[in-house]
C-alpha cells in the first residue's frame, strides 16, 4: 500500500475522504495469529487503561529502521523498555523485555523516558513487509494513545522524484497531519513525491483520526553501491529535536551516547573515502 503525503498544497489538492475511510475500516486480510502484536513488560501493564488496554502518552517518538531508530535511541540515554511490537511468527516473553534487550537485535522496542514517563520512544529495527504496514500501524495505535506523534524515517534519492544532480545529505523534508500546527521551518516534501512503509501508514491513520502528527525523512547516502546511514543522515534530524525542546515537548540534554554514535559514523565515513 502506498501513502500520499498530507501537506499544504498550493494547488488545492483534495485527498478523497472515502479512501481514508477505506483504510480505517478495511478488514485486515490476516488471522490474529498472522498479525503483528504487542507484548508488554510486566511492570508496565499496571499503567494500561483498564477499559481499552491502551497506554496514554503525551508525546510518541517513532524511529524507523536505519537512521530514525539509531538517532532516537542515542538521543535518550535514561529510558526503560516497557514493551515490544512483534511481527507474525516472532516469540518473546514479556519478562525478557526487562533484561534490557540490545538495539542490535532486530526488534521494535517501546521505551518510556525515565524522568518523563509521558514521553514514549519506539525504535523499530526491522523492515515491515509492505502488505503488513497497515496492520502494523493499527496495532501500535490501538495500544498507544498519543497526544502528539513525531516520526523519524529516511528516503533514498531513487525515491525522491524531484531530485537534482547536486542533491546530497544532510537533507530533511517533513509532512504533517492537517490537525498539526507548524512547529519549525523545515521544508515540506514536495508534491509528486510519495512515501511508503510504516511511517507513512502511521501518518495516514493519524490523519484519519484527526490527530496531531509530524513526519521527518532524512536522505540516505549512497556508499559502495548501496544506500547507508552516514553522519549527515543522522545530523539532519538535529533541528527536529531542538524544535521539540523549544516547545517543551521533550527534555533534551547533551547525550554522550549520541556523541559516540556520531564519532563512530564519522570514522566509518572517512574509511569509505579510502576504499
Amino acid at each position: 500500500m502506498d501513502f500520499w503525503p498530507f501537506q499544504p498544497d498550493g494547488n488545492g489538492r483534495d485527498y478523497e475522504a472515502e479512501e481514508l475511510e477505506e483504510l480505517e475500516n478495511a478488514e485486515l486480510e490476516t488471522t490474529p495469529s498472522q498479525q503483528p502484536r504487542i507484548v508488554w513488560a510486566p511492570s508496565s501493564t499496571r499503567k494500561l487503561n483498564s477499559e481499552k488496554q491502551q497506554l496514554n502518552a503525551r508525546i510518541l517518538l517513532l524511529g524507523f529502521n536505519g537512521a530514525g531508530s539509531l538517532f532516537l535511541h542515542a538521543q535518550f540515554e535514561n529510558k526503560k523498555v516497557i514493551g515490544a511490537l512483534l511481527l507474525p511468527g516472532a516469540e518473546l516473553d514479556g519478562r525478557s523485555l526487562e533484561e534490557k534487550p540490545s538495539i542490535q537485535n532486530k526488534m521494535c522496542l517501546i521505551y518510556e523516558i525515565e524522568d518523563d514517563p509521558s514521553c514514549l520512544v519506539v525504535t523499530c529495527q526491522y523492515d515491515v513487509p509492505k502488505e503488513q504496514t497497515a496492520a502494523w500501524a493499527h496495532v501500535l495505535l490501538n495500544h498507544i494513545q498519543p497526544e502528539r506523534t513525531i516520526i523519524f524515517d529516511s528516503i533514498t534519492i531513487h525515491e525522491y522524484k524531484t531530485a537534482s544532480e547536486d542533491l546530497a545529505p544532510p537533507f530533511l523534508r517533513k509532512l504533517k497531519t492537517s490537525a498539526a500546527e507548524e512547529i519549525d521551518n523545515i521544508a515540506y516534501l514536495e508534491p509528486a513525491n510519495m512515501l511508503t512503509g510504516c511511517g507513512a501508514a502511521i501518518l495516514t491513520l493519524l490523519e484519519i483520526r484527526h490527530a496531531r502528527a509530524w513526519m521527518y525523512v532524512s536522505l540516505l547516502e549512497m556508499q559502495l553501491g548501496r544506500y547507508d546511514v552516514t553522519t549527515d543522515t543522522l545530523q539532519a534530524f538535529e533541528p527536529v529535536i531542538k524544535s521539540l525542546s523549544r516547545q517543551d515537548w521533550v527534555k533534551r540534554e547533551g547525550s554522550p551516547q549520541y556523541s559516540k554514535l556520531i564519532n563512530m559514523f564519522s570514522r566509518k565515513d572517512v574509511n569509505h573515502l579510502y576504499l
